[in-house]
């Protein structure tokens, strides 16, 4: 199951960022490492012990488009954020990065989520990317440890 959910995931990133071929930069731990920088302080790197292990669990089958999807989708949100997004997006109306800050178009969110209310935005690392809720993205990275807890299971995974 995780297996097919990464690969769907990865899949459908890769498609619109391709690496280029040689292109062997590791563009998830970069993104990462910004995110842990920013948290930690400066020159702080995500654990390099528990990254390898993900990294070992993306290949637990034998699979070769893993690794190169999932950095491509993390080159594709460092791309996206760096092109300031389309002028032809959903609906053939613009989509661009962080347009939605205090923004009154019906396609931008309504939520009642106090962190996002509050205007906790930050521009995080090398390329200040727009976070609208760091916090909450901080926290999505404890599902990097599920990964490996399903890894560490050989018999955790089904059939095509």
């Amino acid at each position: 199951m995780l297996k097919n959910l990464v690969l769907l995931c990865g899949t459908i990133a890769i498609v619109s960022t391709k690496l280029a071929a040689g292109d062997d930069f590791d563009y998830m731990v970069d993104s990462i490492d910004d995110l842990t920088a920013h948290f930690e302080g400066p020159g702080a790197q995500y654990n390099r012990t528990f990254y390898n292990k993900l990294k070992t669990c993306f290949t637990k089958w034998n699979d070769t488009l893993l690794d190169p999807s999932m950095r491509g989708a993390w080159k594709g949100i460092v791309d996206f954020y760096k092109s300031n997004g389309t002028s032809d997006g959903y609906q053939h109306r613009p989509d661009h990065w962080g347009n939605c800050i205090y923004n009154t178009d019906e396609r931008c969110m309504n939520t009642t989520y106090t962190e996002f209310q509050k205007g906790h935005e930050q521009h995080i690392g090398k390329h200040q990317i727009l976070y609208y809720e760091p916090c909450n993205t901080i926290s999505n990275m404890a599902y990097l440890r599920a990964v490996t807890r399903i890894c560490d299971y050989p018999d955790w995974q089904m059939n095509e």
